[in-house]
This record gives C-alpha cells, structure tokens and sequence, in this order.
C-alpha cells in the first residue's frame, strides 16, 4: 500500500478514510482491463475509430462514413 500511495495511485484524503484510487489508478486499471478484455482486432477498430472521430469533427459523420481497411 505505501509503494502504491507512493507511485501516486491511491491517496488517504483525510487521517480517519481509507485509501482511495487518484486519477492515475482509475486509468491503470481501465488501461489493463480493456487490454485483458479485447482482441488485438477490437484494438485496432477502438483506434481507428478514436482517430476518425479526431479528424473528422462531427460523430454523426463518422457513424455513416465506413472506416477503410488497409
């Protein structure tokens, strides 16, 4: 536990609370989940569609335009 409070994953907020994730925590363990939980093709659809949906702006326009396959 101190290592983990050290390395800024949990934080005490107050003397008399218990330990608690940070920002940091929550996105490790999310991070590690979803990389558990998906294919390597599940991966590549999430960044092609995070990427298309950067570029392009509008979500809508990205729902109707089909991703093209390299």
């Amino acid at each position: 536990m101190a290592e983990l409070e050290r390395l800024g994953y949990i934080m005490q907020p107050h003397t008399s609370s218990g330990r608690v994730p940070t920002d940091k925590g929550y996105r490790f363990y999310v991070n590690n989940l979803s990389e558990k939980n998906s294919s390597i093709e599940e991966r590549r659809g999430e960044k092609a569609l995070s990427t298309a949906s950067q570029s392009a702006g509008e979500p809508e326009r990205v729902i109707r335009t089909p991703l093209i396959r390299s």
